[in-house]
This record gives C-alpha cells, structure tokens and sequence, in this order.
C-alpha cells in the first residue's frame, strides 16, 4: 500500500511541474556585453542613470532610440534615452531591434513566457504579442534570431531599473529594409490608435539601432 502511494504522488508531483514549466529566454551577453553579477550590474546602471540628464519635455513620450553595444562602449548614451522613462507608467514596452547572427524574412515575437537577465525575468505581455501578431503577415511568434542575440538582452536591465515589473513585447528583426519597416511601423501604429478607445495606458516603443 506505501509503495502504490509513493508512486501517485510522484506522478502528481511531476504533471504538476510540467503543467507550470516555463518557456524563459536564458540571457546570453551578461558577463560579456554587460555585468553578469547582479549587484555590479545595478550599480553600473545607476551610475549611468545618475550622470543622464533628465529633461523636460511637452506631450507623451512615443518612443526611444537606444544604442545596443557593450556596456562600457554605448551605456551612458542609453542611459541619457532610458533617464526619460523614470517615474512614468505604462502597461507594456515594445522592444524592436535586429538580428545580428540570422536572416530571415520575417519579424519574430518570443513565443515565451519571459526573458531573464542577472536582475530577474521579464514578462512577456502576450495579450499585446498577440494583437501585434495578427497585425501583419510578416510578424509572427518564433524563436529564430534569439539564440545568442544581445541587441534585445541588453535594453533589459535599463528598462527593469527605470521600469520595474512592466512587461515587454520584444521584437526581432529577421531583415530589414523599407518594406518591412514600412509595415512594422503601420501595424505598431494600429496598434496603437486601437489602445486610445480602450482606457488603456499608452504602450511606448524601445527600437534598439538598427546597425
């Protein structure tokens, strides 16, 4: 009888844990594009943040162009753009940004759950992911350009200091011309409009350079 016991309770114990498995992306530049112990990665960022010079400006804030090379090449420049978004509050970040190491002719949202850095997990916003999904024929949920690319990773722990617990919708670029560009512009506007008759907190857009 303890044996028949012991053997159901191992079976709930693992359809339980498979019925709660996560699909996270792992961070592959932490110790390489930028600190991977999270303490000395806090302090980078916040001195970075500390010498950004906030300004003042009318009207929502749409959008940020960001650089995405190492730390201690194009950090501070980030920095100055990442300043803007502290004490402001939003729903979701839409993170664009290249494909260094694969081409391909599509724009691919994670199809996870999250994405970790050194500072924690990133949730993905998958209710926005799949407005923007159904938006365009070249957007679509894949995991090609993810592997080992850094231009996305490295915007994450900006965004989790200046923005903690806000959920992200990230964005590769398989290839990019105008066409593809013309038409992830026209789909996020959709989107966007879409969100001012819902009550809705604005979404604004990280695009990470494109070179």
């Amino acid at each position: 009888m303890k044996s028949k016991i012991c053997i159901v309770f191992v079976i709930i114990f693992f359809s339980v844990g498979a019925l709660y498995a996560q699909d996270i992306r792992k961070p592959t530049a932490a110790g390489g594009f930028y600190p991977g112990k999270p303490e000395q990665l806090k302090g980078m960022i916040q001195s970075y943040l500390a010498d950004a010079e906030y300004r003042k400006f009318t009207g929502k804030l749409h959008a940020i162009i960001v650089p995405h090379a190492g730390y201690v090449y194009s950090g501070k420049v980030a920095a100055e753009a990442y300043r803007q978004l502290e004490g402001k509050k939003y729903d979701a970040i839409v993170i664009v940004t290249p494909s260094h190491y694969e081409s391909f002719l599509e724009i691919a949202i994670y199809p996870g759950d999250g994405l970790e850095t050194p500072l924690g997990v990133v949730d993905i916003d998958k209710e926005l992911a799949q407005k923007i999904e159904k938006s365009a024929e070249i957007i679509s949920f894949s995991k090609r350009g993810y592997g080992q690319e850094h231009s996305l990773e490295v915007q994450l722990p900006f965004l989790q200091t200046v923005l903690p617990n806000t959920p992200v919708v990230p964005l590769v670029m398989g290839y990019q011309n105008f066409s593809f560009s013309y038409t992830l512009g026209t789909a996020l506007g959709s989107i966007k409009r879409c969100q001012r008759f819902t009550n809705c907190k604005f979404r604004p857009f990280a695009f990470s350079s494109l070179r």
